[in-house]
């Protein structure tokens, strides 16, 4: 629900909004310190602090990382081409068949995002 306005959100999602700025002693003011951390060891939680420390600093993690970013990319890059060849077929461009080719896709796949 919408504090300000007492309506309740559209997409039946639980949502907690927290600002991050105030990091006093609670329990939850160390957590938003924690979140705004760059090393692990500036951490109050140390489970927090070990994924950190292993994402962040060992080469391991870092590569696990960079294949994320990688496949977070390419998937950005997909979804960019996907908007456009739709643009092209709403516009008759492109064919619904021309364009699933393009983006290698069948054209039942391709009609979903229509």
């Amino acid at each position: 629900m919408i504090k300000e306005t007492g309506e309740k959100f559209k997409d039946e999602a639980h949502i907690i909004y927290v600002n991050s700025s105030i990091q006093d002693e609670t329990k939850l003011g160390k957590l938003m310190q924690d979140f705004w951390c760059k090393r692990g060891e500036e951490m109050n939680y140390d489970v927090l602090a070990e994924r950190v420390s292993f994402f962040k600093e060992k080469k391991e993690g870092v590569n696990q990382m960079c294949e994320i970013l990688d496949e977070v990319k390419e998937e950005g890059k997909n979804e960019g081409k996907i908007e456009l060849l739709v643009d092209l077929v709403k516009t008759g461009v492109l064919s619904i068949s021309e364009a699933a080719k393009k983006i290698k896709m069948s054209e039942e796949e391709f009609k979903k995002y229509l």
